[in-house]
Parts: structure tokens; C-alpha cells; sequence
């Protein structure tokens, strides 16, 4: 029996049902209207010549899809379990449209809660069930509006958005009506309009902004530049764009996970065959927001306007806000939900004192959180140096995902129609550049580097049998010794000791010591680290080996050859219990502090640190 056939015997079974109900509840004068009209209702049914069956099928479905999405938004209303509202709504859309499909049909005849669903379901997957192939920004933006139609969909993006700022609110925290919101193609004219306003009103105020990459900055700019005498201070928030030592940019490549047609062309960096290029799109928004702190920078200290920047670590926190805070005045436009742009975005505008000081508060906290915020120093004749470090950084993890300079070439014009910073196209010159000379370099020197390591690795037997100090012999009959040394680096502090022996009198110096007879570089540094800190090395990363280092030691050695190890196994805040009778005192040094005390260095410190680099200019 077909599916049809079989769905239709249930039909008719059903209709039979529903008969002998009337009979036993209705008047015989109101069955038998009733009867006439189930039989007329039958009638036209069976001369459609369609799936007699496939309408009452398809709503009863429906039906149940609907009921089970209020459930789940009446269970996130009771528990606020946003990652368990979001399984849940996912699973409901897979289960219904595994069956169905999601087409134009459907988002037109589409409800609230069903569009509200699909805007949790549709998010970091780019295939979460069967969608039309004939869907594009227009759809997604359809089904963006619908929602945003329903109270409860605005308040769990708001409630949502604003623990990314440690906001905890409830559903009234703004007790908006229907017309209290702009979204998607209104939002920027409506929220740009009523902030000029309220920005004339404005008397050297504070203006706090949190924005992701550049649109907003754009807008700041303009706003301090026609504004000045309306502004005394400007606190900037925007994502870091250094990519390996902070990850807010890294974090942001879920928007790379969603359907196409949630995306409008142009949105990122793109192949040919219109698929997302992941790791250029990231050079296009790390340089994008290195224009941004630039221009920002520039303009407010043209107009004489204080401005306090702060990168955001570890990943955007979901909500764009503007705020006068004389005015007690905000904007928040929710962007919790991981797709790239705007039209689903809806914003609100508040002037009322309760909720200001409520978001002001959590504002305030949340720039002093370390492990989010970093406070960025600026003035102009800074910004290059800060260029640099972010091309740098940036450098090194194209080399680490396998970026060639042809990649960035072959990107450039793309790359600097989207960056549209006068100096973009140099960065990209400069960045193609450096991953070539970095690419011969290492091809270059793999070999060098490779016995560098074996000689790290090997074991030094001076042939006497000896369990003392290792004792070589140079081709001139020279002896020297081999010195093993270690940097401990945190941040961009060094740690630093003092020996207690008096012969190194009170000069400062590094972890270090002699290789033992028939012993390796690696072991001697793990033992000399374990003797004097008392700490077990897990890793030992050779950074140098310095040879013919002439630096005259108490056992008569006049030469030695250094090997210099790095960790990072050692932190600042660490508890080092080392052994008084090796070491006096302890201290963590910058490179600068480190050159400042450079005459109070011990001979063989003072020539490592020298031919490393650190007391150049």
C-alpha cells in the first residue's frame, strides 16, 4: 500500500470517527448539517484531483511544529537555558524539515514563533536541514523582521546579549511596546537619527561605544569630527586585531559556519566559486580594525578629545552600544545569534535612568575584567609601531595556516577594495613580502637549524671518564666548557637572579650552569633548573647556541660555548622555592629594565644578553 492509499484509509477512518461523535453530541437537526458539510468538504477534496490527503497531513505537522516551539520558548521563559533553548529549537528544525524543506512558501505563510525558531536553528551550520536552493538575503531577511515581530525573540537576544557584558536582566528590563524598535535596513537611519539629536543636546559629554570592527568606528569618526564641542571623552571598545596573542578575531569565524543565503554577497573575502577564503577574510578584519584604531586615534586627537581605548581579548561580546552617559542616554543593538551582518540585528533606545545605570554599572565592570579587556596606550606617534605589531603577529599565523605571498597577491585587490585604508595596500605588499623572505629563510636554514638541534641532543664525552664538568678542546688546543642557560619569559618579562656564591659579587645573571661529562644540553638544563628553582622542566625550547663566548669561569675555562633555552613554564605570580645556597634573590626584568642594569650583569649574561639583541637601540 502506497503512502497516498495508506493516508487516505486514515482519513477516512478519522472522518467515520468524527461522524459518530457528532451523532452522540449534536442535535439530529445539527449532525445532519454537520454530516452534509463533511460530505460536500469530502467531495471537493476527492475532485481536486490532488493528494487527497497531503493538505491535512502538512498542517497537522505544522500544527505540532508550532506547539512544540512554544514549549521550548515557555521552558527557556522558566529556566533561561539559552545553550539548551538553542539545542532544543535546533532539534525541532531538524525533525520538520528533514521531512519538509524550507522554501519561500514556507517563510511566506510563516508565523513569529516559527521565525524565530529558524533564526536559533539556521546559525553555525552551513547545510542544519533541507533549504531551498533558491533562497537568498531577501528570505533571510523576511524571516529576520518576522521574528523580531515577536516580544519574546527581541528579549531573549537582549537578555542574551547582555550577559556578554556580566548584564544580568529579566524580560521587563526595557518594557517595550511594539513600535520600540528598528531592525535590520531602519536600524542605522533610525538609531544614527535619534543620536545626532540627542547629541546636540549634549555638553562636553562621556560617549561610551563597543563596536566589532568598522562600521561603527566609521560612524564615531564622523561623529566626533562634526561634534567636538558636544564630546570630552571617548571610551572605544573594539575587537583586538592581533591574532595569536588574543583571539576575539579567531572567535568570530562561527559566522563563516552559516547557510549561504543568511549572508549577503560581498560580506567576506571569497573565491571564485563564491565560498568564504577563512584565513584572508581575517587579514581583511585585523587590518580593517587596525584602520579603525588608527583613524580614531587621529581624529580625536585633532579635535583635543580624550579617548580611552580597550581591545576586547577574548571575543566580541554580542552588543553593540552608544551611550551619553550626562544624558544618561543608550543605544543597544543585540547581536548574540552568529550571523555576520546586520539585517537581523534589531536596536532599542532608552533615556530612562534605571536600566542607563543598570548597563552603565556592568560597562564599567567589564572594562576593568583582565582576562576580556586590554586597555590600549595610543597617541599618533605610536600608531606605526602599533601597525607593525599587528602585521607581524599576523604574519606569523599566515605562515603557521599555510599562506603563501602568492595567496595574498592573488587577494590583493579584494583585500584593499574591503580594508579602504589609504595604507592598505602597502600592508599587503608588506605582508606578501615578509611571507616570502620568511619562507627562503626557513628553507634556507632548515638545515643549520636541524644540527643545531642534534647538537642539543647529543651527549658530550670529553673521554676522561670523568663525572665533573665537560671539558672540550678547541682545534688551537684551546679548552673551553659548555654552559647551558635558560630564560624564563613572561609577558615581556624576563626572570632574573642573583648568586649567592660571593664570586659572582651580587651581579646579576640567568638560570644557567656547566654540562656535566657525557651529558646533553636538554638534560643539563632540566637538572640545573630542577637544582636551583626546584622546579621539573617539561619542555626545553633552544633558542641560540652562542660559541666562543669568552667569559672566564672559576674553573679555569676562559671559553665557553652557550646553550640558551626559553620557557614560559614559569609564571610571575608562580611560587619558586629555590635553593638559597645557589641563589640570593629573584626578580622579573624587561628587556629595558635588563639594559639599564647592564653593568651590574655577570660577564657571561651581559655577552648573551649583547649578542641576542637586547641592548640595541
Amino acid at each position: 500500500m502506497s503512502v497516498s492509499t495508506r493516508r487516505y484509509v486514515i482519513s477516512i477512518i478519522a472522518l467515520v470517527i468524527i461522524v459518530l461523535v457528532f451523532r452522540y453530541v449534536l442535535k439530529i437537526n445539527d449532525f445532519i448539517n454537520a454530516l452534509v458539510a463533511l460530505t460536500i468538504g469530502a467531495y471537493f477534496g476527492f475532485i481536486t484531483g490532488r493528494d487527497k490527503t497531503e493538505i491535512f497531513f502538512y498542517h497537522t505537522s505544522r500544527f505540532r511544529f508550532n506547539r512544540n516551539i512554544k514549549k521550548q520558548i515557555k521552558k527557556y521563559e522558566k529556566e533561561k537555558d539559552f545553550l539548551g533553548f538553542t539545542n532544543d529549537i535546533k532539534s525541532l528544525c531538524k525533525k520538520y524539515f528533514n521531512k519538509k524543506c524550507l522554501d519561500r512558501n514556507f517563510i511566506a505563510s510563516s508565523n513569529e514563533d516559527e521565525c524565530l525558531a529558524l533564526m536559533i536553528a539556521l546559525q553555525m551550520e552551513k547545510e542544519p536541514f533541507n533549504i531551498s536552493k533558491n533562497l537568498g538575503a531577501e528570505s533571510f531577511r523576511n524571516i529576520a523582521q518576522k521574528a523580531a515581530k515577536s516580544k519574546m525573540y527581541r528579549d531573549i537576544l537582549l537578555i542574551e546579549s547582555l550577559k556578554g557584558i556580566k548584564c544580568q536582566v529579566g524580560s521587563n528590563f526595557f518594557n517595550m511596546d511594539d513600535k520600540d524598535y528598528s531592525i535590520g535596513d531602519q536600524l542605522k537611519k533610525h538609531s544614527d537619527h535619534f543620536f545626532s539629536n540627542k547629541l546636540l543636546d549634549a555638553d562636553q559629554d562621556d560617549l561610551i561605544v563597543f563596536s566589532t570592527t568598522s562600521q561603527i568606528s566609521a560612524d564615531i569618526i564622523k561623529v566626533i569630527t562634526h561634534h567636538q564641542r558636544n564630546i570630552a571623552k571617548v571610551s572605544f571598545f573594539i575587537c583586538s586585531p592581533f591574532v595569536k596573542k588574543h583571539e576575539a578575531i579567531i572567535n568570530m569565524c562561527s559566522e563563516y559556519q552559516n547557510p549561504k543565503f543568511t549572508t549577503p554577497v560581498g560580506q567576506f573575502i571569497e573565491n571564485n566559486e563564491g565560498e568564504v577564503n577563512s584565513k584572508l577574510d581575517i587579514v581583511r578584519r585585523a587590518l580593517k580594525i587596525t584602520s579603525s584604531i588608527k583613524k580614531i586615534v587621529s581624529a580625536t586627537e585633532e579635535k583635543r578629545i580624550n579617548l580611552d581605548l580597550f581591545l576586547f581579548k577574548k571575543e566580541y561580546p554580542g552588543i553593540k552600544v552608544k551611550m551619553l552617559v550626562k544624558q544618561k542616554y543608550m543605544q543597544l543593538q543585540p547581536g548574540v545569534l552568529s550571523y555576520a551582518n546586520n539585517l537581523y540585528r534589531y536596536g532599542v533606545d532608552s533615556d530612562s535612568a534605571e536600566p542607563f545605570g543598570i548597563v552603565l554599572s556592568s560597562v564599567n565592570s567589564f572594562k576593568n575584567d583582565k582576562f576580556l579587556i586590554e586597555p590600549l596606550l595610543l597617541e599618533m606617534s605610536d600608531i606605526n609601531d602599533f601597525e607593525l605589531k599587528v602585521i607581524s603577529e599576523l604574519c606569523l599565523w599566515l605562515l603557521e595556516n599555510g599562506i603563501t605571498s602568492e595567496d595574498i597577491n592573488s587577494y590583493q585587490e579584494k583585500l584593499n577594495s574591503s580594508i579602504d585604508d589609504e595604507k592598505s595596500n602597502h600592508w599587503l605588499k608588506l605582508i606578501a613580502f615578509s611571507l616570502e623572505k620568511s619562507r627562503q629563510f626557513v628553507v634556507g636554514n632548515v638545515s643549520v637549524f636541524n644540527r643545531l638541534i642534534e647538537d642539543s641532543l647529543e651527549k658530550k664525552d670529553d673521554k676522561t671518564n670523568s663525572k665533573d664538568i665537560f671539558s672540550g678542546q678547541k682545534n688551537r688546543g684551546e679548552i673551553y666548557h659548555i654552559t647551558v642557560a635558560v630564560l624564563f619569559k613572561d609577558n615581556d618579562e624576563y626572570l632574573i637572579i642573583k648568586k649567592s656564591d660571593p664570586a659572582y659579587d651580587e651581579k646579576y645573571s640567568i638560570v644557567a650552569g656547566h654540562l656535566d661529562n657525557n651529558e646533553s644540553a636538554n638534560q643539563a638544563v632540566v637538572r640545573e633548573v630542577k637544582e636551583e628553582l626546584n622546579i621539573s622542566l617539561k619542555t626545553t625550547n633552544l633558542v641560540t647556541i652562542e660559541k666562543g663566548v669568552p667569559d672566564k669561569c672559576r674553573y679555569g675555562a676562559e671559553n665557553h660555548d652557550w646553550y640558551v633555552f626559553s620557557s614560559e613554564e614559569i609564571k610571575k605570580d608562580s611560587e619558586i622555592l629555590y635553593d638559597k645556597s645557589e641563589i640570593d634573590s629573584i626578580e622579573w626584568m624587561s628587556k629595558e629594565k635588563i639594559k639599564n642594569n647592564k653593568e651590574n650583569l655577570t660577564q657571561g649574561a651581559y655577552l648573551i644578553f649583547e649578542r641576542m639583541g637586547f641592548f640595541n637601540d
